[in-house]
């Protein structure tokens, strides 16, 4: 019997703890694009990218922000993966006190927002059940219309923060130890098997490097599929070398050289029912983006992550 309930409650808060991992956002809209290519043997691609976040300001002891992105990789050199695969989608978020609310769309697909089977409605309740001398614990509801299980099911979830001096972690999804003022250890688990460690070293607020190794798994609704709860999933190995650099007050420069170790595709109804796998060759990988804020930079804040939705 595969544990499918305690995956349910993993994948729910798969959103929550991933926007624990970004930086306090600007006070100023931003827009980031960028080009990432790769060509292991079996499945080169070519992608470009961009993402728009939108601080929306404050209303009453709420604060509200969007976000927006989309991507396009061009898929060669297959046997039987979708020559094009997109990632697109829309959040709408609000945080006040120990609340927080976040509620999107998006379409990862070969044809993004063809139909409605195409398309993941996804709505996020969290709120601080209790906190005290760095221990936190959080409550809350997910609802998905597109989980690759217990689909349009709303399901509860339980998660325990701890900060002390130099370590802060999301049990059992995000650690982060500073070792010293220049440089973290991070690590970090997203369901089902996406799992990636990094070491940075902050030179300072105008640069910074990521020695940054994992896995991941993506998974696609295609259009036009027989069976509505197949998907289409893209797993791959890599390392990386990942700079960035603040060009200039509003505009940071950031990219990525690395290696494709291994990787596979195949279509299945779960993430585990991989019959038909094809394996990828390896091969380096590089990318590129540029991100502008539009706007006066955000105010000093605290280093610590936290977990707004």
């Amino acid at each position: 019997m595969k544990p499918i309930f305690p995956i349910c409650l993993l994948s729910a808060i798969l959103t929550t703890t991933a926007q624990a991992q970004r930086p306090p956002l600007a006070a100023g809209p931003s827009v980031e694009s960028g080009f990432q290519l790769s060509e292991p043997a079996g499945f080169r691609t070519s992608e470009v990218f961009s993402r728009l976040e939108l601080p929306l300001g404050k209303a009453g002891n709420y604060t509200f922000r969007s976000a927006a992105n989309l991507s396009r990789m061009s898929v060669t050199d297959t046997l039987s993966a979708p020559g094009e695969l997109y990632k697109g989608g829309a959040e709408f978020m609000a945080e006040t006190g120990g609340r927080s609310f976040k509620m999107g769309f998006d379409s990862n697909s070969d044809r993004p927002f063809y139909g409605l089977d195409t398309i993941n409605f996804d709505f996020t309740y969290t709120f601080t059940l209790s906190e005290k001398k760095g221990h936190a614990l959080l409550g809350g509801l997910n609802y998905s219309s597109q989980r690759s299980f217990a689909r349009n099911i709303p399901i509860p979830f339980i998660i325990y923060r701890y900060q002390s001096g130099d370590f802060f972690m999301i049990f059992p999804f995000l650690y982060r130890l500073k070792l010293s003022e220049k440089t973290s250890l991070s690590l970090t688990y997203f369901p089902v098997k996406n799992l990636k460690a990094s070491l940075r070293y902050q030179a300072g607020p105008d640069f910074h490097a990521d020695l940054e190794a994992g896995g991941e798994l993506d998974q696609f609704l295609l259009a036009r599929r027989t069976d509505k709860s197949e998907r289409f999933y893209y797993q791959r190995y890599t390392a990386a070398v990942k700079p960035s650099f603040q060009l200039y007050k509003d505009l940071r420069l950031a990219g990525a050289l690395g290696y494709f170790f291994k990787g596979n595709y195949y279509r299945g109804t779960t993430y585990a029912d991989d019959h038909g796998k094809v394996n990828i060759g390896g091969a380096p990988y590089f990318n590129l983006s540029l991100k502008y804020i539009f706007g006066p930079s955000a105010p000093g804040k605290s280093n610590a992550p936290s977990i707004p939705l």
